[in-house]
């Protein structure tokens, strides 16, 4: 991607030019860097509410098709982690859409449950004592918890993790040898 303007290594071009890198012959040619620089435009441009809603759904569309060149490694637990948040902005913001692979409730909460690193009984159980486990286990259900994303997707009994209305919640600061910033994940399907 050539280097011409204050995006960094992409062009300046219409979403429409943009929409054919991934699927376009010379996908195979651009870094890392540009995958992300893509991604990172696209989130950006999903994003903003001035654009209308169909424009912003193929911007989220984009960002998507930008993850495999982002993480060329097959099906890792980031490309996962950052296609689940990507989809479940979409899904948020313009519902769920069974006919859009972007926006199928259904199909992401496969995805998330195909991808968790461990069967999804262990991560429970695992998870209601994740203060005394080894730091590098309470990284891995932070990756899990990650994956399981967005609390406030509200559709029907849809939402993939849910926390606990009782109970004392994790503060930045107060850590206790625990990663700042992780709450203990409910990892139940409601």
């Amino acid at each position: 991607m050539s280097h011409d303007d204050g995006r960094g290594g992409l062009p300046r071009t219409s979403l429409e030019d943009l929409e054919r890198i991934p699927v376009g012959p010379d996908a195979g040619s651009y870094s890392l860097e540009d995958w992300e620089q893509l991604r990172d435009l696209a989130v950006g441009r999903m994003q903003n509410g001035a654009l209308p809603a169909g424009t912003r759904i193929r911007w989220g569309r984009l960002a998507l098709a930008a993850l495999p060149g982002k993480y060329p490694e097959e099906r890792s637990q980031r490309l996962v982690i950052d296609s689940a948040r990507v989809r479940a902005y979409l899904i948020r913001e313009f519902g769920p859409d069974a006919t859009d692979p972007a926006r199928d409730l259904a199909a992401l909460r496969a995805d998330v449950l195909r991808n968790l690193g461990m069967p999804r009984e262990t991560a429970a159980r695992l998870a209601d004592g994740w203060r005394t486990l080894p730091r590098e286990q309470m990284l891995r259900l932070r990756r899990i918890k990650n994956m399981l994303v967005d609390r406030s997707l509200r559709y029907g009994r849809a939402c993939p993790c849910r926390r606990p209305k009782a109970g004392p919640r994790h503060r930045p600061g107060r850590h206790n040898g625990a990663p700042q910033g992780l709450t203990a994940p409910v990892l139940h399907w409601t």
